[in-house]
């Protein structure tokens, strides 16, 4: 994004209602300055924000000059997250979605038996039942890693403020933001698990069998697969931050050999995600997971190989 913050540039309730038009088409000046109402020189202060921000892109076409949309997964969820109030917004979003699963937990559990399967061996096999009140567990669990995200993007925000020069502060606050969707993410995607369990436990406990419903190995490797392709999509725009991204001693040596070895590095980790949704859709969620593993391990040595390459080749120029 340039030497321009995402939330500052966001700010602004016109430049978001320029993505929004976006979203749809591609627009020159003259269109969006006559659906916004505003002078052509307001405009072009806004357009300049949203590009130095790589948000979105112009061409010429003809006479004219388009513009379109040029924004991540992760982005839209920032605009979407900005139209309620920007980042503060989004630590709130991140603990009401973390807060869904004991919601959830509470209402299911006065219609559930009070004893209900609680684990399963690695074929399924019912090995141990509990008190249905064992469901909050994993609910908790939720809330303390939300709880450590929050603290980390504290952290990242007071060393912000403290930071001694600009690029400490854009990184600190690259990071934060990171950690922002990091924890909106992670809680999205435990509480799913937690769901497809709950389901599984009350169906099992009604029909008294011994064997689980749902195979939730299988269910997790299927969305650890989504996570992944979401992460590589975030990673082909990501700047430098201590959170993610490819982050060896070459990739890190500068912005050029950052933005190569992450490019790189997206394209492995989608291919591993969409790996691993297949094969795991064909097979055993034990299996899938197996698998899964040796995907991630081969897309972790090739990028860093292809990382210090690039820094090889930087160093010589």
């Amino acid at each position: 994004m340039g030497e321009t913050n995402i939330f500052k540039v966001l700010a602004d309730s016109q430049r978001r209602d320029i993505l929004i038009m976006l979203r749809n088409e591609r627009l020159n000046a003259g269109e969006i300055a006559e659906k916004l109402q505003i002078t052509p020189a307001a405009l072009s202060y806004h357009l300049k924000l949203l590009k130095n921000a790589d948000l979105i892109s112009e061409y010429k076409e003809k006479n004219f000059v388009y513009y379109e949309i040029n924004t991540t997964v992760f982005d839209e969820l920032i605009i979407w997250v900005n139209q309620f109030g920007g980042k503060k917004s989004m630590k709130k979003i991140m603990w009401i979605v973390a807060m869904i699963p004991v919601v959830v937990t509470s209402v299911v559990l006065q219609f559930m038996p009070d004893i209900i399967p609680m684990h399963h061996d690695l074929e399924g096999n019912t090995d141990r039942w509990g008190s249905k009140t064992e469901s909050f567990i994993f609910p908790v669990i939720i809330l303390f890693i939300t709880l450590f995200w929050h603290l980390l993007i504290y952290v990242f925000e007071k060393k912000s403020k403290n930071a001694n020069t600009e690029k400490e502060q854009m990184e600190a606050k690259s990071s934060a933001k990171v950690l922002c969707v990091v924890g909106i993410s992670q809680a999205i995607m435990f509480g799913i698990m937690h769901y497809f369990i709950l389901y599984s436990s009350w169906i099992q406990a009604n029909a008294g069998g011994e064997h689980a419903v749902i195979d939730i190995a299988k269910v997790s490797c299927i969305l650890c697969g989504i996570i992944f392709i979401v992460l590589g999509n975030f990673m082909t725009k990501a700047k430098r931050n201590a959170v993610v991204g490819v982050r060896t001693v070459w990739s890190m040596h500068n912005d050029n050999t950052w933005r190569k070895s992450n490019r790189f590095g997206a394209i492995c980790i989608i291919i591993t995600g969409l790996l691993t949704i297949i094969t795991t859709v064909f097979t055993s969620g034990m299996t899938g997971t197996i698998f899964m593993l040796i995907y991630l391990l081969l897309a972790t040595i090739v990028t860093v190989v292809y990382s210090k390459k690039i820094y090889d080749k930087e160093i010589k120029k």
